[in-house]
């Protein structure tokens, strides 16, 4: 069995404006506070002597940073390994668009937005997001046999990956909290994955 741990990044700038559609924003920085975040998953990683076979991040500056914030301030971790297959869902051209002009009712129907498979023109599915993210897990599943993975991620990417393993209908993977910083773990097998939680807070702030 392989463990994979991941974990979302810290607060970022866009985190701070729900108004609009972030999707990857993958030059997005961490807020001071997401900072703080980080360093204290990694204090929390060290106290729990937790020692990864390998480190992943996404390539995002907000999963980067705090991927090397959290490795620095756990101590001896190995060297980060960038994986794109981990970035956030997609939304193309709709990145930073207001939420109530793009999603409303003709949209929804147009596209089939209230399914896993659902997406806007340009953008990517849940079920696309999904499918690049096990890809990846089972890649890694047989480099690291028995291993123990540390990934940094993004939520609904990482809700993608474990809802549909799940068989969760894309409300429910929508519903599904992941805050940031937040721990989800997976299991991978010969059999597949088994989802063991989703959006687990491990900091206390």
């Amino acid at each position: 069995m392989t463990e994979l741990l991941f974990i979302r990044h810290g607060e970022s700038v866009a985190n701070l404006d729900l108004s609009r559609i972030n999707g990857r924003s993958n030059h997005t920085p961490l807020t001071a506070r997401g900072e703080r975040q980080a360093r204290l998953l990694g204090s929390r990683l060290r106290a729990l002597s937790y020692e990864p076979d390998a480190v992943f991040s996404s390539g995002a500056l907000r999963a980067d940073t705090t991927a090397q914030i959290a490795t620095e301030a756990a101590g001896c971790m190995p060297p980060i390994t960038i994986d794109e297959r981990l970035q956030e869902v997609s939304q193309g051209l709709f990145e930073g668009q207001r939420r109530d002009e793009v999603y409303n009712p003709d949209i929804i129907a147009t596209y089939d937005l209230d399914s896993v498979h659902g997406k806007l023109p340009g953008a990517e599915s849940l079920f696309e997001a999904h499918t690049r993210m096990l890809d990846f897990a089972n890649e890694t599943y047989q480099q690291y046999p028995d291993g123990r993975l540390l990934i940094f991620s993004h939520g609904l990417a990482i809700r993608s990956l474990a809802g549909i393993v799940r068989g969760h209908t894309k409300s429910q993977i929508l519903t599904t909290a992941t805050p940031n910083v937040s721990a989800t773990t997976i299991n991978m097998t010969e059999t597949g994955p088994t989802v063991r939680y989703v959006g687990k807070t491990i900091i206390s702030e």
